[in-house]
């Protein structure tokens, strides 16, 4: 079974924008982390990255054709995700 990385939105929008600064070096992350890992967004990265089309099918259509699927979120791993932000945000960051 093929391990799950994360992407994140800030390297998709580096591919979708076309970041002159950045887009290559993303194109090429994606690239390299493909071929050991499949590439992955949840639905936070998926709504975030979302300001870059027009339409739904649209992004899942790049999507797709970058082999990049959406995992859902569980509700035990979202209430962590709130308090590991709270106790982050405790810390005066």
């Amino acid at each position: 079974m093929t391990p799950t990385i994360l992407v994140d939105t800030n390297v998709l929008l580096d591919l979708f924008t076309q970041n002159n600064d950045w887009a290559q070096w993303s194109e090429s992350q994606l690239k390299e982390h493909s071929k050991s890992y499949q590439l992955a967004i949840n639905p936070f990265i998926y709504s975030e990255t979302s300001v870059a089309f027009e339409s739904v099918e649209d992004l899942d259509q790049v999507l797709e054709s970058l082999k990049i699927s959406v995992v859902e979120l569980s509700r035990p791993a979202l209430f962590l995700a709130a308090q590991a932000h709270v106790h982050y945000r405790k810390q005066g960051v």
